[in-house]
């Protein structure tokens, strides 16, 4: 029987994963800027950036590393 999935957005597996890097790294830098390096929470930028957390350490390694994606990405915008 197929999984049903909720309606809205398209299930991680049926999306691009730059799409999916982009979401994280829009994500992390909103949360990075409220809450600064150690007041951020990996579970809550998953949350904004519609991931699970294991999907989001795939994608990224650990939040340092995170931070220094968002720091880079900032500095070439």
């Amino acid at each position: 029987m197929p999984r049903k999935r909720r309606p809205g957005r398209p299930s991680t597996a049926d999306q691009d994963p730059e799409a999916i890097r982009r979401d994280i790294l829009v994500a992390a830098r909103k949360e990075f800027v409220e809450h600064g390096l150690d007041g951020a929470r990996v579970d809550r930028i998953a949350t904004r950036a519609g991931v699970n957390k294991r999907l989001l350490y795939h994608y990224v390694g650990n939040k340092e590393t995170l931070y220094s994606h968002v720091l880079l990405q900032a500095y070439r915008d």
